[in-house]
This record gives C-alpha cells, sequence and structure tokens, in this order.
C-alpha cells in the first residue's frame, strides 16, 4: 500500500465537500477507491487535515511489550 500525496488528498476532499461530487464520481475521476475518498472525506471534516497518518514501526513491538524480562528456562 502506498501513501498518495497531499495534494492529491486535498484536491479530492474538495471535490466531495465544496463541489458537492459523490465519492463515486471522485473515485472514478481520480483514479481512487470511493471508500478511499470517504476516509478522506470524514478525516476532513473531523479534523480539518488531510494528511496521512504515521506508518511503520514506531518502536517495540507489542510481543516485546508484553513479554516477561527473565523468562523460566527448563
Amino acid at each position: 500500500m502506498r501513501t498518495l500525496s497531499e495534494d492529491l488528498r486535498l484536491r479530492a476532499v474538495k471535490l466531495v465537500v465544496e463541489d458537492g461530487l459523490s465519492l463515486r464520481a471522485v473515485g472514478r475521476r481520480l483514479c481512487i477507491g470511493e471508500a478511499t475518498v470517504g476516509r478522506w472525506a470524514r478525516q476532513y471534516r473531523r479534523t480539518g487535515s488531510v494528511a496521512a497518518q504515521p506508518r511503520g514501526n514506531p518502536g517495540r513491538s507489542w510481543l516485546d511489550r508484553n513479554r516477561p524480562a527473565n523468562p523460566p528456562y527448563r
């Protein structure tokens, strides 16, 4: 999965929010899935931003955090 540019996200959201186009129409026009356009529009209405969320591993995994410090060995 790739992160799409903020410019493309903003263009899509403006077509939905300001111009009143449907999610399907915007998706077809910009070659993006309509669910993706809908997610961006919801995020914009909720936060006022279309910036992508950080991706990747921010640190230790869930398994590392929940693994005992000194595991019992047999």
